[in-house]
């Protein structure tokens, strides 16, 4: 249950950002994918196994997809800094076509705070406004916030809310998923967990029913031995007749070597029968090289996944593999990574394979953008001359954004506020300052939520910050 999940979401991690409510659901937890990229699409169809096995996610994965979580591909931040821009293509008639843009933008933490999908409009020949996601945290309340917005047309509105909750082991002990409806939130999925001795025990699910109120879906109960893995995952589902829980699956997992087991068993008549296997195996760096998911009932899903590194322990290949009509391994889908020196990817291509011809045929490619990491490389901001400070608060904005900044001498400046498609909304100030601190206003009651550039000229040399609105 739990590694079939995490087998999949390896498919979707190749995109540069993927919001977990585009992840491939079934039953409670389905979903309209309207807004996925093709390349999110072909993955999320690839085939009638991904789509059985991902019907039987652990409680993680499943909360992962309803949440709207996001996937940021941490691993790599090295030397080429953070991730800003993420441009896919898609290969039609043997030429790429544009065709999505995700644009990143981060605080002074190196944290994620606002993820901009732009769509490619081939009549404009630019790219417009499709979903906007903000992201922000209360350390001290551990608690943090994913917004989801998407383009009308004209603003972006309020989509998906979706607010968590971690205990001081780091564990998520609650999770409530919202929906913007009628111009309110209106809470979709509640999960609530146990913790003792710093690992969840029990998980609850809730979810809304017909009745328009949050009734119990599922419940989890999980086992751990000595060494705080886990050995037994048990899902129960609720029975709205007989109003009790009923047995489903459970995953009996064992540690072989360097090898994980896990046993899938359905409850089925009063007992226990064996539904499918995944054993994961590492190298001997600890690295995943092989995850196969077999099905122990005829006409289930067989799945493997292939994982090639460099010499640096970066991933560099994943093969996607199902099992055809004589019980043969098939090549189905590719990601290939193209790294730099430092191991940063350049490039990500992910393809099918063609049965007929024995090749692999172009899909989607990503090509990735950084912007410069200060943490790695502790290099200082370079202001233009005669501008001491220039900041904005606060970070996110609503009504109101403060631009402050500070002059060493006389001089003519000029301020201005752009949208993410360089159009000039707002003139905070033009014409000649003396020196000193100089505080400025900007109310953006009649601009929608999103991404905005604030441009600063001094005597013509030019700074740009950028401020995200949320509403």
């Amino acid at each position: 249950m739990k590694l079939v999940g995490a087998a999949l979401c390896l498919l979707f991690f190749a995109v540069s950002i993927v919001h977990a409510q585009d992840c491939p659901t079934t039953g409670i937890l389905s979903k309209s994918n309207h807004s996925l990229t093709p390349l999110q699409k072909h993955q999320a169809a690839a085939s009638d196994f991904i789509a059985d096995a991902t019907s039987n996610l652990s409680i993680e994965q499943r909360a992962t997809c309803i949440m709207g979580d996001t996937f940021v591909p941490t691993a790599y931040t090295k030397a080429d800094g953070l991730i800003s821009s993420a441009i896919e293509e898609i290969w039609l008639g043997n030429i790429w076509n544009l065709y999505s843009k995700q644009e990143n933008e981060y605080n002074d933490d190196d944290q994620l705070i606002s993820n901009i999908l732009l769509r490619w409009n081939s009549g404009l020949q630019a790219y417009v406004e499709d979903t906007a996601t903000f992201f922000s945290e209360d350390p001290a309340a551990n608690t943090s916030e994913v917004l989801t917005q998407t383009w009308n047309g004209t603003a972006f509105e309020n989509q998906y809310l979706s607010v968590f909750e971690q205990d001081s082991f780091g564990n998520r002990i609650k999770i409530e998923r919202f929906d913007w409806i009628d111009g309110a939130w209106k809470t979709r999925f509640l999960s609530t967990s146990v913790v003792q001795n710093g690992f969840i025990t029990e998980t609850r699910i809730q979810t809304i029913h017909d009745t328009g109120a949050l009734a119990d879906a599922q419940f989890y109960t999980f086992v751990y031995d000595i060494q705080g893995r886990k050995t037994v995952e048990t899902q129960e589902d609720w029975d709205a007749n007989s109003r009790s829980w009923k047995l489903k699956f459970q995953d009996l997992i064992t540690y072989p070597g360097s090898n994980i087991v896990t046993l899938t068993q359905e409850y089925v008549a009063g007992a226990w029968v064996d539904y499918s296997e995944t054993t994961v195996m590492h190298n001997n760096n600890g690295l995943v090289t092989e995850q196969t998911i077999e099905a122990l009932k005829q006409g289930a899903f067989a799945l493997r996944l292939l994982f090639s590194y460099d010499t640096s322990g970066n991933l560099t290949e994943l093969v996607a593999q199902g099992k055809d009509g004589v019980g043969e391994w098939i090549n189905q889908s590719r990601n290939a990574y193209t790294l730099d020196a430092d191991g940063d990817p350049l490039e990500f291509l992910f393809q099918t394979y063609d049965p007929g011809s024995l090749m692999w045929v172009n899909s989607n490619r990503i090509m990735y953008e950084y912007q410069l990491n200060e943490k790695s490389t502790r290099v200082e901001e370079e202001l233009p001359h005669g501008l001491a400070s220039f900041e904005l608060y606060p970070y996110p904005a609503q009504d109101q954004v403060q631009v402050e900044l500070e002059l060493t001498q006389a001089s003519e400046l000029r301020v201005d506020v752009y949208d993410i498609l360089g159009r000039r909304v707002a003139n905070l100030t033009e014409g000649t300052i003396p020196a000193g601190i100089q505080q400025l206003s900007w109310q953006p009651q009649n601009e929608p939520a999103g991404l905005y550039f604030v441009r600063l000229s001094v005597d013509g040399a030019i700074d740009t910050k950028t401020i995200v609105l949320v509403k």
